[in-house]
């Protein structure tokens, strides 16, 4: 749960976790496309007025669980998103993605398959807040910006690639990955996190 979503009101809370699930249950039976408002206001037993004191509309109620869903990979894989950059995590984060990008192909409604761009250009811009925090703890690096940008896309390039063919184990995907980044970032820091753990 995030620090913004703590200090809702709980009723606030209440009514977004019926939302919330309502939204779920009707995307897993008829996919999002054909779910409206009225079908996730009638199902959370709420009016529509209500739902729109919360989301403008079902589309960013779908952001919202998007984000919310890639964040629950990443604490299932023990991506420690505040902490400096280190090895074992960038191995947990290439690892959610993976694993995040394989279920959201196995799972999306073939009616709803437009809208996997807009997922991906959300999750992509995630993994990308992840690695620049990371790169900002790092002393010496000059530009953090893009070495977050070339970073954050391997990971998500990556993770795309095997979700779609799954050819390399995740592990493997992560150990090409985590040598590209440590020797792309060898001349930029003073001092190399270790990369590589036993």
């Amino acid at each position: 749960m995030s620090k913004s979503e703590e200090k809702l009101d709980p009723r606030v809370k209440r009514t977004r976790k019926l939302l919330h699930n309502a939204f779920i249950e009707l995307v897993s039976e008829k996919g999002f496309t054909a779910t409206s408002v009225q079908d996730i206001a009638d199902r959370a037993e709420i009016n529509r007025a209500t739902f729109y004191a919360h989301y403008t509309d079902k589309f960013e109620l779908h952001d919202e669980m998007m984000i919310h869903w890639f964040r629950h990979h990443l604490e299932q894989y023990e991506v420690n998103t505040e902490s400096n950059f280190c090895g074992d995590n960038l191995r947990n984060l290439i690892y959610a993605v993976c694993d995040f990008q394989g279920q959201l192909n196995g799972g999306c409604h073939p009616a709803d398959l437009q809208y996997k761009p807009d997922i991906e250009a959300l999750i992509q811009n995630e993994i990308y807040s992840i690695v620049y925090g990371w790169m900002q703890s790092l002393e010496g690096i000059t530009n953090p910006d893009i070495s977050a940008t070339a970073i954050s896309w391997s990971i998500f390039g990556a993770g795309l690639r095997w979700s779609r063919q799954q050819k390399h184990s995740k592990e493997e995907v992560a150990e090409t990955i985590i040598a590209m980044v440590r020797d792309g970032l060898k001349s930029q820091v003073k001092e190399m996190p270790e990369l590589v753990t036993a």
